[in-house]
């Protein structure tokens, strides 16, 4: 007999956006402060693109570090920004 389980992450990932749009409902203004969120993280991508050859975010990428839960995201873009740093620091 074989089970097939759900994949933990895949779901807690579903349960915490799920709880997210529902606060987003329910509190004034939180579903802008995060879309405001990811206009900053945008604005800091282009800062960063330009003084780093080879930096970029993918949209997923993006959207992972502009959300709520930002830890795994964040330890992905800080390895980005250290692998540019590394290849061409930026011309002063």
């Amino acid at each position: 007999m074989s089970s097939e389980f759900a994949n933990k992450t895949e779901m807690q990932n579903l349960l915490f956006a799920e709880f997210s749009r529902i606060f987003g409902q329910e509190v004034l203004l939180y579903d802008k402060s995060l879309l405001f969120k990811k206009a900053c993280n945008q604005s800091v991508c282009a800062l960063l693109a330009r003084n780093y050859t080879g930096f970029q975010l993918s949209e997923t990428e993006l959207d992972k570090a502009s959300g709520e839960r930002t830890a795994q995201s964040a330890s992905a873009s800080q390895r980005n920004i250290v692998g540019s740093q590394r290849s061409s620091p930026p011309s002063g």
